[in-house]
């Protein structure tokens, strides 16, 4: 009788082992890589973008930003700073390697406002390197819906 009892917990452990991970985004690395706790510096694929994240002893990013170059319909364009919403209580969690978050707000330039949203994800192929997208899109009053586009980002840890 005692083997009867052992086996479907041992059958329940096996299928528990053998469901999938979960994965937060499509940019998700094989294995599973914990940055390097420190500030890294880069450039998106447009190169005069740049990117700054900083990430915790505890592997959370604790700062990011960008400076985005952005196009509306009429031809105008513009540069954007993008300060990615994150907060001692709402820290931008690195799962199994890899990270993501969407935003949106109004925004405020001198006497302009209007509305945008952002979203950004990515991952780290090694502990000092981290890699992903970012978009952006704003409202500009006489410009209509603006957009920088998916832009690839790439950062690298500096000492």
């Amino acid at each position: 009788m005692p083997l009867r009892t052992a086996l479907p917990l041992i059958l329940v452990g096996c299928l528990a082992l053998a469901a999938p991970p979960l994965v937060r985004n499509a940019s998700a690395t094989a294995a599973a890589v914990t940055p390097s706790p420190g500030k890294f510096l880069g450039t998106t694929s447009r190169a005069q973008e740049t990117v700054h994240l900083t990430v915790s002893r505890r592997h959370d990013i604790t700062e990011m930003s960008f400076l985005l170059f952005y196009r509306c319909p009429d031809g105008y364009r513009n540069f954007q700073a993008v300060i990615v919403p994150i907060t001692s209580g709402n820290l931008l969690a690195v799962i199994r390697g890899t990270f993501n978050r969407s935003w949106h707000g109004t925004y405020y330039q001198g006497a302009t406002s209007g509305s945008y949203s952002d979203k950004v994800a990515g991952s780290f192929p090694s502990a000092k390197r981290a890699t992903g997208t970012i978009a952006l899109t704003l409202d500009r009053a006489g410009h209509g819906q603006c957009t920088s586009g998916t832009v690839s980002w790439t950062a690298r840890r500096v000492p």
